[in-house]
């Protein structure tokens, strides 16, 4: 075997082209996580403060993978971290906000259906990308 001969994994060098693509759906998924907390939070009568969610921050560094012209793999994979990251913290304080709400949570039912898998994702270690709010 030669110096540049190696052995190439399958799927493994498309891999960068779908990294924008799950960026933009976990920037949607926030932004249906920001309405959600929006309407429970309005639903219990605003007790106390909205949960933090970075919005603008989160909007912002979204904008700056996406206005780039030629964004790196490691400004793409870090861009797509920070997204889980805001998406996370997104799903605890619903799910905090639903343990105060209740039955009570004012969410439409084809809302809630959607969410309601996962809301108690947040006992794993892993984050699960919720598909079903970025439809």
């Amino acid at each position: 075997m030669g110096k540049g001969a190696g052995v190439k994994l399958p799927g493994v060098s498309q891999v960068g082209r779908f990294a924008p693509i799950l960026l933009s759906l976990l920037n949607e998924a926030r932004e249906k996580l920001d309405d959600i907390i929006d309407i429970i939070h309005k639903t219990l009568g605003k007790p106390g403060k909205r949960p933090r969610t970075y919005r603008q921050v989160a909007r912002r560094d979204y904008l700056y993978i996406v206005k780039n012209k030629k964004p790196g793999k490691k400004a793409i994979r870090k861009a797509v971290g920070k997204q889980l990251r805001y998406v996370r913290r997104n799903l605890g304080a619903v799910d905090r906000l639903l343990a105060m709400a209740g039955d009570g949570h004012g969410l439409a039912r084809s809302i809630w259906k959607r969410y309601k898998p996962y809301v108690h994702s947040m006992n794993s270690s892993s984050i699960c990308i919720p598909t079903a709010l970025t439809r």
